[in-house]
Order: C-alpha cells, then structure tokens, then sequence
C-alpha cells in the first residue's frame, strides 16, 4: 500500500493528521458506516440470510427519529431494522432499546421483526444472544 500523500506530493505532518483529520473522521465515518450496514444487508438479503426486497432509512415526518437499517418485503412490509453506530465499544441493551424506541413510531413495525445492530465492535455478548438480535462488527460487513 502507498504512503499517504497530501497535495504537491507532500505527506501530511502529523499535526495536519492528529488536528484536523482524526477530530473530524467519526463524524465523517458515520454516514459512510450506515450505508456499508445497509449494503452488506442488501447483499444478506440477495442470498437469501435476511428477508427484504428494499433496504433504506427511516426518518419520522417531524425529522426527530430515524432508523438507520429498515427492510421492505413485499410492498410495505418491514421485515427488519437497524441501528448503525460507528462506536469503538461493543453496544450494549441501550442500543438495542434505543432503536425499538425510534422504529416503534415507524408504520408497520413490531417488536417480533429481525432487529441488526452494527458498531465497530459489535455487540456485547448478552445482546448477540438475544432471540431476533443479529449483531455486526466492521469485519463482518467484508465476511
């Protein structure tokens, strides 16, 4: 793999790194992470892993909750949602309480639907082993 080159084929000083790219990469990173989660999804779903037709995003008509992770089947039925966080901690029941909180105002969901959570880590190992949690870590996006 090639050096990190800035402009003008200078490599970045690691003041540029640690002060103006490191602050600003997790807010970069988490749109970017939400849409590899939703298209390891789509490839889960296209060999038949995960039920969805469709996988998107939700967010509420007032913008104040979003789902991350939401599959269609058919034409209106959620088959499953997610949460997608780009956190260096594997998440923990609150994640998993925080997205049933946000999806409950989403027409179509119960609480029987397959529920995904993504983090770089993963989940802690109470909530992978909850029925109708899976849990993913980065890795898991490229398995």
């Amino acid at each position: 793999m090639g050096a990190l080159v800035a402009p003008h084929g200078r490599r970045p000083t690691p003041t540029l790194v640690d002060g103006r790219i490191l602050p600003q990469l997790d807010d970069y990173m988490g749109p970017v992470f939400e849409e590899m989660a939703r298209e390891r999804v789509r490839q889960l779903a296209a060999e038949g892993e995960l039920e969805a037709d469709r996988v998107d995003s939700w967010w509420s008509t007032d913008g104040s909750q979003e789902v991350d992770v939401v599959g269609v089947s058919g034409r209106r039925d959620v088959s499953l949602v997610g949460s997608v966080k780009w956190s260096a901690r594997p998440l923990s029941r609150s994640a998993l309480t925080d997205l049933q909180a946000h999806a409950s105002r989403m027409p179509g969901y119960n609480q029987r639907l397959t529920h995904l959570l993504f983090s770089r880590r993963g989940c802690g190992a109470s909530v992978a082993a909850m029925p109708g949690v899976r849990c993913f870590t980065v890795d898991d996006l490229y398995a």
